[in-house]
């Protein structure tokens, strides 16, 4: 929402009306008559009304239109309005009296959805692409209404006409004095736009303005265009000589009104007379528009249209008649266009001359000129005149430029007019002198003098030995407004001629008498012009003479000569270069010979030769005396670009071709007869020197060119990792040509990578890839290459080091000499084309480490034969061989051992077997003696047993670290906890808030917290205006739940606190939760296998840290990128990822840095005996930089610190360390003594040290016992721990205060991430960091940006996308000179649904268990190396402080400002309350362990039934433990065993019915004590004075429990019980549960359920025997619903991604988790019940036999108090449980 104005900035007074506009981002409807409350500071302003701008209209579309009315008082700088929420739908309270309900609505048929009406806020906008208020829009309306204004306007002309060049003062006269600052302008209202200009005056109160009339300017009244024609331009003011601040209103008389300018004087201005500047003609040819410029002669003959342009050098009108221009001939040219514009145009047809000197005659001139010896401009019966609607000036006709002149037509043209008859110049052959034969094509061309034009059917005689019977040649082309035609003609097979020639002067021939349907002549030879009039002469060049076709070459018709069937070259098609060899075979159409010694030539069109225009293949003799004569042609450097290799062209060389070419004989000999046949008498007969018609070689394609191959692209062949790759292994990729290559043996090619980069991201290590194949002796286009990793080897995306990185001799390939050598320059690194652009493969070659153990069984006891998996876990791939053995702790002496297995696999299970596994596997023995507990053994309990396990490999050859940690050891100061047993560790957390209800969900947060981690799941709902498709959108109100129905939250009277009833406050509290899911985003992270990098690197930071799937934002820990630039360095820095192909993108998560404290490392070193003190001495030791250090002999009992000493010794611990080697520096001890118990083992005794490494900062290798000396008590230990690792920390640390502050820390290094931008370029912009001019134009090329601006207190940020945008490149990218360092950045295709980004209006929806809510930190991160035992709290914190308002106008939530909010300010007085209420019921935590079982823990919530039904029975039924916090019981059915019981003496008893005891005669049955009555259930006695149902005996439920309520036979109607909440040992109120008994069943989908039927997925649910259905018909239902077709893959977005293949053991661990949400969803909605009748269940919509009522008051007071909701019925008291 945007609010704008049409008036131009400046000062504005009393009454005059602003006109304002507010355009919504949709159609609107209005009701009623909004207002907006304008800020005018007026203090005058008294009544509700008085700064209101009023609605005008504009309801039905997308813009609202307001006025404001200027009064008295008012006052500002700048008009804006007052707040947000200053648009409201009336004026006052009082207004709506009798008034429809006023609102803003968004159209539709029937409006519902209120319009949000907060407005941007006052002032400037927040960014560039905010919405903006008055001000923020660049308005600047200045109100001032204190009287200093304009008075009028005035001029010291006398009335009358001036002419152009006249100066005009005008007077503008103020009411006061004024100071004038700049240069204002006075609007003028003229025919081109013109203002006066400020000249002085400034000081006083008549201001001067001055004008020079200009030539274009014509008035019959001169005046100002419009009341606010006084304009002040940027930096210009107006203001009071005795107060600055108080500007002068610029408002104008209207024109022609009382003190207007026009009104006072009668001023009329005329401008210049038009004159010509410059004639030409129109057209290309002999003239040019540009004055000066050189033309070239242009020949006009008869028909040939004439365009003359005279150019005035004002615009000019041609109000009536039509001018005419006398040229030169005598012809006149008439006026045909062009008034209103500066030039017009004429226009004259040459007409063929009747001689000079004959009356009326035109003639030919040399040069096209106007009769400048006349007027040449004949206007008699016209006008040309000045453009002026008020004054008539003719322009000047009489005076134009003379000829010669600049600005003349002959100066401007050469353009000679000759009328003469054309004729033909010449005739010749284009082929060349020979012996042609029967069924060869000659042709030849005819040359006339000037341009024709030739149509229909054309010929020639052709003199072929026989006087009687010419050959014909026939029209072929030309002609088309060319000087030259060709024709054509075939040799006859009777042809006989010795010089072939046309038989007379009169053999080009054409039918006149053919016409057509117009009547005109159909064969026509004319000269070419505008218009076709004259006939060329036909009569040819004396036949003989030099220019006739006989004299052009001596062509000889003789048909026994041998003569060429075809044309072939021995080679495929293709492309082909220098170096490449080929053979041409002529075929004759009988036997040849060559003369002796003769070398004939096939002419190529390959290259220029000397004076030949073609490459000569050279004869080979041996092919003399056959039909096929063999010519041997390669190609050379001489040879040009070919696109069609052939014979070089004689006449006509191509199959259809329109003309001939004049070149050397195809087929050339030196001698006429160096080639020839023998006639039968042995006689030699010359052969044809013809070729067919070229057919391409046969139609082959063959091209010769001498491009250089250039590499076209890289690319890998070995495929993305994700660990990246080890030592050994075989990287190949291949190096594409844009030709084929062949590779020169010995000088091999290599390709130089970047394997190690070092710690300013800068490459530290290359080494070579070897060549392997392509370009031998076929050659190819592609090379491949191998590269095998090396130790030391480490880079996130290999890449080439530079584009010079191809070595070696490369040519391009030729089949028999290749020479020409391949430009070996590779594409830029991390460019299109180069290997790391597309795909990344990574280089890891450090030792893997265990990064757990993974038990596959559940806690349980097993027996013999039951098998027990343990899976070791390594951080990156491993092989194993041989029998490698798990030693496994069962808490006795017998020790028991995993053996490797390498063939266990388990389809039926949700775990994944990784390529960083090894799987060891026991099996319970009848032997083993029976143990609480079985777990791996700690420290040491790998062993190799002989065999080996290795860092994965094409050639392993990297041991493994074995190490796995004892069971206790869960430090992580490190940020991770390795060779830890991973089922104590979560792999997804996931809460479920259930029965959520809060009456304003942006006042709340929502936090997870354990084990010293703490993540937000809700924060700042509904209030982006940063991220995503929620920029610029304002704060809205939503609900958790769904509001029960009330009119609204106010009081009757008065403020909080004071009147008003119970009931409108018990109604406030009403509510029905809903039950919220919240997870981590499931689909697949596509950032992992794209390509990242960033504008520049610092400390090793690199771009791939922050998309390697580690978000730790501790610099410390390895895994953050950080920019190296700064100010012009990096002025705008970014990080960007390209993924491996363009896809939708949905949402994009951000994860900050954070900033961690240094801690300096802790060891605890323990020194005890058993029940008694340790005796003796010991010596430590610690090992730096590869050297090993020892203290002295410490006794056991040594002092801490060198100030414990006595006597001065330098006996203590903390001297023995410090000069243990002179590099610990300063070193902290503290000693504790130990006498049994404690924090140690029970009857230990002797001494704790615990140590602080201060003069060391970060991690340190752990102190050892170098030597013992306990010979008085042998069974003294010494035990050492790290208690804390040291962390250096240099980036982004803060110890002992604020960050940045002291210790010498550079505060650059803390710089905040925000604000920063999301950016995604789509593949047409593949390489966004080639864009060059700044930031803003790297926007431009953009498909989706946003600002990110708000910071908020979680780990990182969530954007989402707008629907539909593709994109391959995801840039995170600074405005400003600040650094950018990012702790992980991670791309979806879905979207991220956080509670903070919904825009799906009120309540929040539930999610589906398939899609569920996403925290805003994330979850699984967050605790991945946390214990996941001990407490975990989830708390909600209502951030709506006390104090606080919101306002309630027409039903929507608004905010509330100002003096008045909360206390009901003057003249504003509101019905307030402060704070939001709400409720929750409890909240259920789901752990998925690292093996992938689901543990679920509930919160200490418990309930208990108070009262029973008084028409039914209630039962206990507890859910299946398989589906434990998921299952929805459908009502059929209950356990007998379950039922509530009343306490004996608190029940509530009926008398018998009225009327007499018949039981037996009429049916009526005992219930209990008491008789039911079909038809007046609960009108009978009552024995009792309850008025509840009986009181339940003592009973409570945990967990997820249902009751199961069966009602009494044959009762219909409504029945209630209550229950209580027990949070902990707090007791909530007695909440009542309301039913309804009918003769049907109601389905919460609102579809009955036989109209649905069982989902396919269904046979995916659990059974005793699979845990993932049947395993050929779930795979073939995933596949049915994920199809293409399938509309429900929606439903299950997850699943359908991540589960791919057709059989469940290729299903991975996350698509199971997500089958079995799928299912479990299906079956709450009851898709999965075989047991549903076929017509499904009766609606309960048609049915009403009971209402929503309660019983009558006879039971029940009137003063209970209830309400109706959308489920149920509850009790408006409701515990407020978890709300802060």
């Amino acid at each position: 929402m945007s609010l704008t104005t049409t008036h131009v900035n400046g000062t504005y007074g009393i009454g005059e009306s602003i006109p304002l506009f507010v355009t919504f981002n949709m159609p609107v409807v209005v009701v009623g008559a909004p207002i907006i409350e304008m800020s005018t500071n007026n203090v005058e302003c008294y009544t509700d009304r008085c700064n209101d701008a009023t609605f005008v209209g504009g309801s039905g579309s997308t813009v609202l239109e307001f006025e404001y009315v200027i009064k008295f008082g008012d006052s500002s700088s700048a008009l804006d309005y007052e707040d947000v929420n200053s648009l409201k739908l009336f004026s006052s309270w009082g207004s709506l009296v009798g008034a429809d309900t006023p609102s803003i609505m968004v159209m539709s048929t029937t409006p519902e959805t209120h319009a949000d009406l907060t407005l941007p806020p006052p002032g400037n906008k927040l960014t560039v692409i905010s919405p903006c208020s008055l001000v923020g829009c660049y308005h600047a309306l200045a109100i001032q209404t204190d009287g200093l204004g304009v008075a009028s306007v005035t001029t010291d002309l006398a009335d009358g006409l001036y002419t152009w060049g006249t100066e005009i003062n005008l007077y503008v006269k103020m009411t006061g004095p004024v100071n004038v600052v700049g240069v204002p302008e006075l609007l003028l209202d003229l025919p081109l736009a013109g203002s006066a200009k400020y000249v002085s005056g400034s000081g006083g109160s008549m201001l001067r303005f001055g004008y020079l009339s200009m030539s274009t300017d014509y008035t019959l009244q001169l005046s100002y265009v419009d009341e606010y024609s006084l304009v002040l331009p940027p930096g210009s003011s107006m203001t009071s000589v005795t107060d600055s601040a108080r500007h002068a209103v610029q408002t104008l008389a209207k024109p022609y009104e009382a003190g207007s300018l026009s009104a006072a004087h009668k001023i009329m201005i005329t401008g210049s007379q038009p004159k010509v500047t410059n004639m030409y003609v129109g057209g290309t040819e002999g003239c040019t528009t540009y004055r000066g410029d050189a033309v070239s002669k242009a020949v006009y003959g008869v028909g040939q249209k004439v365009e003359l342009y005279m150019e005035f050098d004002q615009t000019v009108r041609v109000p009536s008649g039509v001018p005419r221009v006398l040229l030169n001939t005598g012809a006149y040219a008439t006026y045909v266009s062009g008034s209103g514009t500066p030039t017009i145009k004429f226009e004259v047809v040459i007409e063929p001359g009747t001689g000079a000197g004959v009356v009326g005659g035109l003639l030919d001139v040399a040069k096209l000129e106007i009769d400048n010896e006349v007027d040449s401009v004949d206007v008699s019966n016209s006008m040309i005149v000045a453009n002026s609607d008020a004054i008539v000036i003719f322009a000047d006709t009489v005076h134009l430029p003379s000829a010669g002149s600049s600005g003349s037509l002959s100066a401007n043209c050469d353009i000679e007019v000759n009328t003469a008859v054309v004729k033909v110049q010449k005739v010749e052959w284009l082929q060349k002198s020979g012996s042609y034969a029967g069924g060869e094509e000659l042709s030849f061309k005819l040359t006339f003098a000037q341009k024709v034009q030739v149509g229909g059917t054309v010929t020639m005689e052709l003199y072929t030995g026989e006087d009687t019977i010419p050959g014909i040649a026939s029209y072929l082309s030309g002609g088309q407004g060319e000087t030259e035609i060709i024709m054509k003609y075939m040799v006859g097979t009777g042809d006989v001629s010795s010089d072939l020639d046309y038989v007379s002067r009169d053999s080009l021939k054409l039918d006149t008498l053919e016409l057509d349907s117009s009547g005109e002549r159909k064969n026509y030879i004319m000269r070419s012009s505008t218009e076709l009039i004259q006939h060329v002469d036909l009569q040819l060049p004396v036949r003989g003479g030099v220019a006739s076709l006989g004299r052009s070459g001596t062509v000889v018709l003789d048909n026994s000569a041998a003569k060429v069937l075809s044309v072939a070259v021995d080679v495929l098609a293709g492309a082909y270069t220098i170096g490449d060899r080929m053979v041409f075979s002529v075929t004759y159409d009988k036997t040849v010979y060559v003369e002796t010694g003769a070398e004939p030539k096939l002419y190529l069109n390959a290259n220029k030769s000397g004076d030949l225009y073609g490459a000569p293949a050279t004869f080979i003799a041996s092919s003399s005396g056959s039909t096929v004569l063999q010519f041997e042609y390669t190609a050379t450097a001489d040879d040009e670009e070919l696109t069609a290799l052939d014979w070089v062209c004689s006449g006509f060389c191509l199959p259809g071709s329109l003309d001939g070419v004049y070149n050397p004989r195809p087929l050339e000999v030196a001698g006429e007869c160096d080639v020839y046949s023998l006639d039968a008498g042995g006689n030699r007969v010359c052969s044809s020197v013809g070729l067919p018609v070229r057919d391409g070689l046969g139609g082959k394609a063959i091209t010769i060119t001498q491009t250089v191959p250039k590499v076209v692209e890289a690319k890998f062949l070995t495929a993305y990792y994700q660990w990246s790759y080890g030592v050994g292994q075989e990287i190949e990729f291949d190096v594409k040509f844009d030709h084929a290559v062949s590779v020169v043996v010995g000088a091999e090619p290599e390709v130089e990578l970047n394997v190690k980069k070092d710690d300013v991201g800068a490459v530290s290590q290359t080494r070579k890839a070897a060549y392997v194949s392509g370009g031998g002796a076929l050659g190819a286009d592609t090379l491949r290459f191998k590269y095998v990793t090396a130790a030391g080897d480490s880079i996130d995306s290999l890449e080439y080091s530079s584009v010079d990185a191809l070595t070696g001799t490369i040519k391009r390939f030729a089949n028999s000499a290749p020479e020409i050598v391949c430009d070996n320059t590779l594409k830029e690194a991390y460019s299109e084309g180069s290997l790391g652009f597309h795909m990344k493969v990574g280089v890891d070659t450090s030792v893997p480490f265990v990064e757990g153990v993974i038990p596959l069984k559940e806690p349980g006891v097993y027996v013999a034969g039951e098998v027990v998996v343990f899976v070791v876990r390594w951080n990156l791939p491993v092989v194993v061989s041989g029998s490698p053995k798990l030693k496994l702790n069962a808490g006795t002496s017998t020790t028991l051992y995993a053996t490797y297995s390498a063939t266990w696999a388990e389809e039926d299970s949700n775990f994944d077997i990784r390529e960083t596994d090894a799987v060891f596997v026991y099996t319970v023995l009848d032997s083993d003696v029976k143990s609480d507990v079985l777990a791996h053994w700690g420290v040491g309990a790998l062993e190799l047993n002989g065999g080996s396990v290795l860092r994965k490999s094409t050639t392993p050859s990297v041991a493994v670290d074995l190490s796995v940690r004892d069971l206790g050891d869960a430090d992580r100061s490190l940020g991770h906890v390795h060779g830890q047993s991973l089922s104590f560790f979560p792999k997804k957390v996931e809460v479920v808030m259930r029965d959520l209800w809060h009456e304003d969900a942006r006042d709340l947060e929502v936090s997870l917290s354990h084990g010293g981690e703490r993540a937000l799941l809700v924060e700042k709902l509904g209030e982006e205006n940063g991220p995503g498709v929620l920029s610029g959108v304002q704060s809205y109100s939503a609900t958790f739940g769904e509001p029960q129905e009330f009119f609204a939250s106010m009081k009757s009277s008065g403020n909080l606190g004071t009147g008003g009833s119970d009931v409108h406050m018990d109604r406030h509290r009403g509510g029905l939760g809903y039950d919220y899911l919240v997870g981590d985003m499931a689909d697949e992270n596509l950032a992992l296998r794209g390509v990242s990098m960033q504008s520049s690197t610092k400390y090793n930071a690199h771009a791939g840290l922050a998309a390697d799937g580690n978000v730790d934002g501790y610099f410390s820990r390895g895994s953050v990128s950080h920019t190296g630039g700064h100010g012009t360095d990096d002025k705008n820095p970014f990080w960007q990822v390209r993924l491996e192909n363009e896809v939708n993108i949905g949402g994009v998560r951000v994860f900050n840095r954070q900033l961690q404290q240094s801690s300096d490392e802790v060891q605890v070193v323990t020194v005890v005996a058993p029940g008694k003190q340790p005796m003796g001495g010991y010596k430590l030791g610690i090992e730096i930089g590869g050297a090993n250090f020892t203290t002295g002999m410490l006794d056991v009992a040594a002092p801490a610190m060198i100030s414990d000493h006595a006597h001065g010794s330098n006996s203590s611990m903390q001297y023995m360390l410090e000069s243990m080697t002179g590099k610990l520096g300063t070193v902290d001890v503290s000693r504790t003594t130990l006498v049994g118990g404690g924090d140690w083992r029970d009857n230990w005794m002797g001494y704790q040290y615990s140590i602080t490494f201060t003069g060391s900062p970060g991690d340190m290798a752990k102190v050892k016992v170098a030597e013992r000396n306990f010979t008085v008590v042998t069974d003294t230990i010494v035990d050492i721990e790290t208690v804390t690792h040291g962390v250096k920390n240099k980036f982004y640390n803060y110890k002992d205060g604020v960050a940045g502050t002291g210790g010498g820390l550079d505060y650059e290094y803390v710089q905040e991430l925000y604000p920063f931008w999301v950016l995604v370029f789509d593949s047409t912009c593949p390489q966004p960091e080639k864009i060059t001019g700044g930031f803003d134009e790297v926007l431009k090329q953009a498909v989706w940006f946003q600002e990110v601006t708000d910071r908020t207190s979680a780990e990182g940020r969530v954007i989402n996308l707008a629907p539909n945008v593709k994109g391959q490149v995801v840039r995170v990218a600074i405005k400003g000179d600040r650094y950018l360092s990012l702790a992980e950045v991670q791309v979806f295709e879905s979207r991220l649904n956080t509670m903070n980004q919904h825009v799906g209006g009120t309540p929040i929806p539930e999610r589906p268990l398939t899609q569920p809510w996403i925290g805003e930190d994330s979850l699984d991160h967050k605790w991945k190396n946390v214990q996941f035992g001990g407490e975990w709290r989830l708390e909600i914190r209502d951030l709506n402080k006390f104090g606080s308002t919101r306002g309630v106008v027409g039903g929507a939530d608004v905010g509330c400002g100002g003096a008045g909010c909360g206390g009901g300010g003057a003249g504003k007085e509101m019905n307030l309350e402060s704070n939001g209420v709400g409720k929750i019921g409890d909240w259920m935590l789901m752990i998925t362990d690292g093996a992938g079982v689901v543990h679920r823990y509930y919160s200490d919530q418990m309930a208990t039934v108070v009262t029973l039904p008084k028409y039914g029975e209630l039962f206990f039924t507890e859910t299946s433990a398989e589906d434990e916090g998921y299952s929805h019981f459908n009502g059929r059915g209950a356990d007998e065993g379950g039922k509530l019981e009343e306490v004996v003496g608190l029940g509530r008893k009926l008398a018998p019915c009225y009327g007499v005891d018949t039981t037996g005669l009429n049916g009526v049955d005992s219930v209990g004590s008491h008789r039911y009555c079909p038809l007046n259930y609960g009108v009978g006695g009552v024995q009792s004075t309850r008025k509840e149902g009986g009181v339940a005996v003592v009973n409570r439920v945990a967990k997820e429990r249902m009751l199961v309520y069966r009602p009494f036979k044959d009762f219909l109607g409504v029945d209630h019980f209550t229950y209580k909440n027990i949070n902990g040992v707090t007791e909530g109120e007695d909440v009542e549960v309301r039913l309804e008994v009918k003769n049907c069943r109601r389905y919460e989908r609102g579809v009955t359920k036989g109209d649905v039927g069982n989902h396919a997925l269904c046979s995916c649910a659990r059974t005793e025997q699979n845990l993932f259905g049947d395993s050929a018909l779930c795979p073939a239902a995933i596949s049915s619903t994920c199809g293409a077709a399938a509309t429900s893959v929606e439903e299950y977005p997850f699943m359908c991604r991540m589960c791919t293949g057709g059989a469940l053991a290729g299903y991975s661990s996350e698509c199971k988790v997500e089958i079995e949400k799928a299912v479990a969803l299906l079956e709450g909605k009851g898709m999965c019940d075989s047991s549903v009748p076929k017509d499904g269940y009766p609606s309960c919509r048609e049915e009403s036999t009971a209402m929503y009522e309660r019983e009558p008051f006879v039971l029940y007071g009137v003063g209970t108090d209830y309400f109706r909701g959308g489920r149920g019925v509850q009790k408006v008291h409701m515990p407020l449980v978890g709300i802060q």
